[in-house]
């Protein structure tokens, strides 16, 4: 399994039935790359594709048995323990791990790198360095 293949799965499992739309947008992918990664989730018969009853114009995207199993069968990435050992963590500690990766970003020159979408550990002030 790739790594976008699991965050789709991931997203599948957490929202419920959803679009190819809602997915591509979630993942910043585009329309097409999202139809190409979801025909390889369908042929492996993790998710299931059908039309939605209120709009019959809708194809909704669930998680079959075999999708939920893989993905309980799948190890926790290293985001996911970071992400999680990082929210024990006192604010003080992760406001100064927080400082210390923004001046290290700001040593890099990488200021104008949004890495949001992919390390989002929740509200961060992206105001931009003044010095």
């Amino acid at each position: 399994m790739t790594p976008s293949q699991l965050v789709a799965l991931q997203f599948v499992d957490a929202q419920g039935d959803v679009t190819a739309s809602q997915i591509a947008e979630a993942m910043h992918l585009s329309q097409p790359t999202v139809t190409t990664l979801l025909d390889r989730l369908e042929e492996r018969q993790w998710i299931a594709r059908g039309r939605r009853d209120d709009d019959r114009r809708r194809v909704r995207i669930s998680l079959t048995e075999a999708g939920k199993r893989q993905l309980s069968s799948t190890p926790t990435s290293l985001h996911e323990q970071f992400l999680a050992r990082f929210r024990e963590l006192p604010s003080w500690e992760q406001s100064s791990i927080l400082a210390a990766l923004q001046r290290v970003g700001g040593m890099l020159q990488a200021t104008a790198v949004d890495a949001a979408p992919i390390l989002d550990v929740g509200k961060i002030d992206r105001r931009a360095e003044t010095d």
